[in-house]
């Protein structure tokens, strides 16, 4: 097992992510990724593993495919259109990772996947994930303020698997905020397919669509240890 993080968006100056996880996973090798007209503002000493692309063009809005997500919530918001401003740009950062894995060393096969804008509670102990990533399939992290443990608590909560609660935090749905997974989950080739064909879905919905449903749905959603800076 080779562990890469693989660190991509946007830098955000005032979230010290690369510091939090390095204290916290000092073993492994750390890759970024960002746009190119953006690298200026990531500092110097991550520039020799720093990655770029130019941001993507595709021609749809990601809440048009609505006949692929049967996830409630997402249906709700494709009736909705007020909110589709905001999920317009919810296909990017999995189209930054799949240039980010195409690019990093085939070596490193365990991946965790962060923003520039992720936060982590550093109480909570992640080599239990590690196996259960690179064994079963993709573990994804977030946390709700409205339930499941509060940020900072040291507590997390995993989600059960029930195809019936079709509103829920599993169900055609991975959570985004930390995502750790098996590199062979990640078909990159798939990923481009499906932003091509216009099926690639925005947000957790997404990440859901690459690296679970394409195995028979082998993903684990988890509440508590990270968020992300609105």
């Amino acid at each position: 097992m080779r562990l890469a993080v693989c660190i991509s968006g946007e830098y955000n100056k005032d979230n010290n992510i690369i510091e939090q996880l390095k204290r916290k996973i000092p073993e492994a090798t750390y890759f970024f990724h960002t746009f190119s007209n953006k690298t200026n503002l990531v500092p110097q000493d991550y520039h020799e593993k720093l990655y770029t692309m130019h941001y993507p063009k595709w021609h749809y809005h990601p809440m048009e495919v609505e006949n692929i997500c049967k996830h409630s919530k997402f249906l709700n918001y494709v009736k909705d259109r007020s909110t589709w401003d905001q999920f317009y740009s919810g296909i990017v950062p999995i189209i930054q990772h799949c240039d980010l894995l195409r690019k990093i060393p085939n070596e490193f096969d365990l991946i965790i996947r962060a923003g520039f804008n992720t936060q982590i509670d550093r109480q909570v102990n992640l080599h239990h994930w590690y196996r259960k990533a690179y064994e079963k399939g993709p573990i994804g992290f977030m946390t709700r303020e409205n339930r499941g443990p509060k940020f900072g608590s040291g507590q997390i909560t995993e989600l059960p698997k029930d195809e019936t609660a079709t509103s829920d935090d599993w169900y055609y749905y991975l959570p985004k905020a930390l995502i750790i997974h098996h590199r062979k989950h990640f078909d990159t080739k798939l990923a481009t397919s499906l932003l091509r064909n216009k099926e690639l879905l925005p947000n957790e919905w997404g990440w859901y669509q690459v690296l679970s449903a394409p195995y028979k749905v082998i993903h684990t959603s988890v509440h508590g240890f990270a968020k992300e800076i609105k």
